[in-house]
C-alpha cells in the first residue's frame, strides 16, 4: 500500500514538471488614470469636508441603550473572579469532585458543584442543602479536595434516610390505622 502512494505522488510530480513549461502567464493590461492634484472649489464644497471655518457635515448624535451601559458595569471582571469561574466550570461536569471555597466572610464551604452560571454557582454542601456563591464573594480560587469526611457524612445521611423509611413506615401505618379505628383520626 505505501508503495502505491509513492508511485502516485511521483507520477503527479513528473506530470507537473512536464506540464509546467507549457503554461503561460496571462498578461493583464491595466492603465491607471492620473488623479487630480488639486480640487476645484466646487468639488471641495460638495465633498462635505471643510470649507473655510465652516464645517459642512452635520453633527450626528445618537443615544445608546441602557443595556449597553449595564453590561459595562459588570466588566472587566477581576482576575480572581475569572479564574474561579474557569475552575468551577471545569469541575461542573465532575459530580463527585469536592471543592473547598474560601469566602470573604471567613467561612470555608466544602461541597460539589450542582450548577454553575456566569455570575455565581451553587455548592451542594449536604444531602438537602445548597449554597449560592457569587464569584466576587470568594477570596481564593476553589480548590479540589478529597473530602473523605464529607463523603462519609453524605453516605450516612443517605443511609439514615433509607433506614428511616424502612423503619418508620411499617410502624407509622399501623399506629395511624389504630388511631383512626379509635375515632381520633387526624384530618
Amino acid at each position: 500500500m505505501p508503495g502505491r502512494v509513492l508511485h502516485v505522488l511521483l507520477g503527479f510530480c513528473v506530470a507537473v514538471i512536464l506540464w509546467a513549461p507549457r503554461v503561460q502567464a496571462q498578461q493583464i493590461d491595466v492603465s491607471l488614470e492620473p488623479l487630480p492634484s488639486t480640487l476645484s472649489s466646487e468639488a471641495f464644497a460638495n465633498s462635505g469636508i471643510l470649507l473655510g471655518d465652516k464645517l459642512c457635515l452635520q453633527a450626528m448624535s445618537f443615544e445608546l441603550p441602557r443595556l449597553f451601559f449595564a453590561g459595562l458595569r459588570k466588566h472587566p471582571r477581576s482576575l480572581l473572579e475569572s479564574h474561579a469561574r474557569e475552575v468551577v466550570l471545569g469541575y461542573r461536569r465532575h459530580k463527585n469532585q469536592y471543592l473547598r471555597c474560601k469566602m470573604q466572610s471567613g467561612r470555608v464551604l466544602v461541597g460539589t458543584v450542582s450548577y454553575a452560571g456566569a455570575d455565581s454557582f451553587f455548592l451542594q454542601t449536604g444531602l438537602a442543602s445548597r449554597q449560592r456563591i457569587s464569584y466576587s464573594a470568594l477570596t481564593a480560587e476553589p480548590q479540589p479536595v478529597f473530602a473523605l469526611d464529607r463523603r462519609l457524612l453524605r453516605g450516612v445521611e443517605i443511609a439514615g434516610m433509607v433506614a428511616a423509611v424502612i423503619v418508620v413506615i411499617p410502624i407509622a401505618l399501623p399506629v395511624y390505622a389504630i388511631a383512626c379505628a379509635g375515632g381520633s383520626c387526624p384530618d
